[in-house]
């Protein structure tokens, strides 16, 4: 894990070189920082939340992906592996590029998207408030949106009772 997270002391504009070998990166809460090194293949996990980051180009091994709070206004091409995409909040974001077969999570809350693409039948999480979608599901099958109602449903019935399950009594 490498990190760059800004904080009140410290925020960067700029970040040196990313290892090879690198899987996750945070470079969180630095609305500085525009652009980043090449990123390395391998990386699997990173988090650009609350940056200057407009554009960039995702590694084909990343499967986590967040840049909710920045200032893309377009994605980059998804790679086919990528599981979970948080891009929430950036209020210029106006269409999506294809989706992974494989995605379980889409967050594009208060983004400026009034059509989606197709979403994965794997899609578990799918959270769009705030943004202006023209009824998400109206082009799908209704057993389809009823399945998918149901998945996040249960998803977060369970993400509930699992954080239940790790409370001290």
């Amino acid at each position: 894990m490498l990190y760059y997270r800004g904080n009140d002391e410290k925020r960067y504009t700029e970040i040196p070189p990313i290892p090879e070998g690198t899987t996750h990166l945070d470079v969180c809460f630095n609305p500085g920082l525009t652009e980043l090194p090449p990123l390395p293949e391998g990386l699997t996990n990173l988090n650009c939340s609350a940056t200057g980051l407009s554009t960039l180009v995702l590694p084909e091994s990343l499967l986590e992906f967040n840049c909710s709070y920045s200032k893309f206004k377009s994605l980059p091409a998804l790679p086919a592996g990528l599981t979970d995409l948080v891009c929430g909040y950036n209020r210029e974001l106006a269409e999506l590029p294809p989706l992974p077969k494989g995605l379980r999570v889409l967050m594009i809350d208060y983004t400026a998207m009034s059509v989606i693409p197709r979403l994965p039948e794997t899609l578990r999480v799918f959270l769009a408030t705030g943004a202006p979608l023209a009824e998400p599901f109206a082009s799908y099958n209704a057993e389809y949106r009823k399945e998918l109602r149901i998945s996040v449903l249960i998803d977060q019935v369970n993400a509930y009772w699992d954080k239940l399950a790790l409370t001290p009594v």
